[in-house]
């Protein structure tokens, strides 16, 4: 059936169905007790069994549905290196982190002039561990 899409329909497809398939997977860590964060965040999934049985349940009917959709639509598995996804994450990162010194955050009031002293070095330390963690992981 790949014959009633053309190319660009094919990709269109494939790449919303990888994504709903990484989400169903994130979802399965989630359900199996994943974990995240350390210092300023923590992650974790609090819901009751029954909950988590359907879950599972619909995870799997989707993650059957893609199977067969793929292969209904002869889409190929496509292999990525995780280092553009960390490279892209902390690239995006730098700009976050831009908008948040003490210039960027007088949109939200009055900024402290004692701010500049004390958040933008931090900041500006935080951009370039962004940048050298993402030269480390470009290609």
């Amino acid at each position: 059936m790949a014959y009633l899409l053309n190319q660009t329909q094919r990709n269109s497809l494939a790449n919303v169905l990888r994504m709903f398939e990484e989400s169903l997977h994130q979802a399965e860590a989630w359900l199996e007790g994943a974990e995240e964060g350390q210092i300023i965040y923590h992650r974790k999934l609090y819901l009751g069994e029954e909950k988590r049985r359907k879950a599972r349940q619909k995870i799997a009917q989707a993650l059957a549905e893609i199977s067969a959709m793929a292969e209904r639509f002869e889409l190929n598995m496509q292999q990525e290196n995780a280092s553009s996804l960390v490279y892209s994450q902390f690239i995006h990162l730098r700009a976050d982190l831009i908008d948040t010194t003490s210039d960027k955050l007088r949109r939200f009031g009055t900024v402290d002039a004692r701010l500049t002293e004390v958040l933008d070095p931090a900041i500006k330390r935080l951009f370039d561990i962004a940048m050298e963690i993402a030269s480390a992981f470009n290609e």
